[in-house]
């Protein structure tokens, strides 16, 4: 299992049923003025 799988598994391991985890993700990164790259959480 690759560290980020692993690092999930226990992250949904260790909380309640039903609760809910909202984590930071990378920015968006503008490529000009008016558009964006497309967006990848990695």
């Amino acid at each position: 299992m690759n560290p980020f799988a692993a690092r999930r598994a226990r992250l949904a391991a260790a909380m309640e049923p039903g609760a809910v985890a909202v984590l930071a993700t990378a920015p968006e990164a503008l490529r000009n003025a008016d558009s964006e790259y497309p967006y990848r959480h990695d």
